[in-house]
């Protein structure tokens, strides 16, 4: 039953941490991931990154459903672990994870921020093959 009510826990958590549309905690998020990776819809920069590539690279993750809930289930697990003993924390930890992503993918959570990644990976490929290196066929799609 706690393993259960972890798996729940992280899924929810997590939801909130990247699709959510309530406000208090949509506007910080969207504000935080813009500023971190300025890019329009198309996936073209629109501004420098105040970090850098290390912030576009947080904002990725602030996005990212499966990136997130290894964060939240770590955090979840830690915070339940100080007041009762979770069997096996390590491996509930995984398969939190492993719970959240599926039900993302199944949700559509990220959906929007899942073409812009798609988009910036043709992007890429492109920049690549313009200057003159040839693609693995695995990378070809």
């Amino acid at each position: 039953m706690l393993v259960f009510l972890l798996f729940m826990s992280v899924a929810w958590f997590t939801y909130l941490a990247v699709e959510s549309h309530f406000p208090p905690i949509r506007i910080p998020r969207d504000f935080l991931i813009r500023k971190l990776d300025p890019r329009d819809r198309q996936g073209n920069k629109t501004g420098e990154a105040v970090l850098g590539g290390f912030g576009r690279s947080v904002g990725y993750l602030l996005g990212c459903p499966w990136c997130t809930s290894a964060y939240v289930s770590a955090a979840v697990i830690y915070v339940t672990q100080t007041w009762t003993s979770v069997p096996l924390p390590y491996l509930v930890w995984a398969g939190a994870c492993m719970f959240t992503g599926i039900l993302a993918d199944a949700r559509g959570w990220g959906e929007e921020r899942y073409k812009l990644n798609r988009a910036r990976v043709f992007q890429e490929h492109d920049r690549i093959k313009s200057s003159g290196v040839q693609l693995p066929p695995q990378w070809e799609e």
